[in-house]
């Protein structure tokens, strides 16, 4: 398999089943010979495994639903902009938490505002009245970073 073509022809014709197998093969010939498309393939391949299962993502889910943050919205944005403050969140301010509440207690479908759950989805949909989408993906990379809370 000294020809990158050939290689990749090779995985492809194969069926599902053994083309899994022979990735790690189609890689290791791939990265002898030094090419982009090699370093590409072997970062997908290493996701593939960091990913989280569907169970752990639903068990996640569920924690974060039932994980309430204090008693009170007080209390709630007080607890959550100490530990933004703590992880150098610095897109969660005092005024941007306290609208993501306001946010999440007026939607229905994301349970209580006091709950983990119900603070990440807030700010989750505060980000959209953004004007940039750099703001907008910085504000919802550090909502989930609120998940964090529930564990």
């Amino acid at each position: 398999m000294s020809n990158l073509y050939e290689a990749s022809a090779q995985w492809a014709n194969r069926p599902d089943d053994e083309r899994f197998e022979s990735l790690q093969a189609m890689l290791e010939a791939m990265q002898a010979s030094g090419k982009t498309l090699s370093r590409a393939l072997s970062g997908f391949y290493d996701l593939k495994f960091a990913m989280p299962s569907a169970s752990q993502m639903e068990n996640a889910i569920i924690a974060a639903k039932s994980k309430q943050i204090a008693a009170t919205k007080e209390d709630v944005l007080d607890a959550v902009f100490k530990f933004a403050k703590s992880k150098g969140l610095l897109q969660l301010s005092r005024s941007t938490l306290e609208a993501s509440y306001d946010v999440a207690e007026a939607t229905p479908r994301y349970g209580s505002p006091r709950t983990v759950w119900g603070m990440v989805n807030g700010l989750t949909e505060y980000s959209q009245t953004t004007a940039f989408q750099d703001e907008r993906t910085e504000l919802d990379i550090q909502a989930g970073r609120v998940m964090e809370m529930a564990f």
